[in-house]
């Protein structure tokens, strides 16, 4: 079977942030979960959201970063839904693929001012 898609240049080159796996073992839903999300972060895309990554957010973001400022961990949108960190703005699908990391970067729609009656 023959590619359809045109020969040429690629926009650009972006094996160099993507994350690839260590070896040929099948990898599990949770594993290939977890490096779509990392290399998702890399290409400056926030993973749950898809949409862009706050300027301000930190280009550096590490499991651990949980009280950063421009992480998720910050963000008023942050709650928890049965036990888990879940996003107000994101739909929930009741599984770990809406789970939010604490240490992501922010997406744009990032805001750390606590609602009124949170004072």
């Amino acid at each position: 079977m023959t590619d359809p898609r045109p020969a040429g240049p690629e926009l650009f080159d972006a094996t160099p942030w993507l994350v690839e796996p260590d070896n040929d073992e099948p990898l599990s839903a949770d594993r290939r979960r977890t490096l779509r999300q990392r290399n998702d972060i890399a290409l400056g895309r926030h993973p749950l959201a898809g949409a862009p990554i706050h300027a301000q957010a930190p280009a550096d973001a590490a499991p651990g970063d949980r009280s950063r400022p421009f992480t998720c961990g910050t963000c008023t949108h942050r709650t928890r839904r049965r036990g888990y960190p879940k996003c107000d703005l994101a739909p929930d699908t009741h599984g770990g693929g809406t789970d939010l990391r604490l240490w992501w970067p922010a997406c744009t729609q990032y805001n750390d001012t606590p609602a009124s009656g949170d004072a």
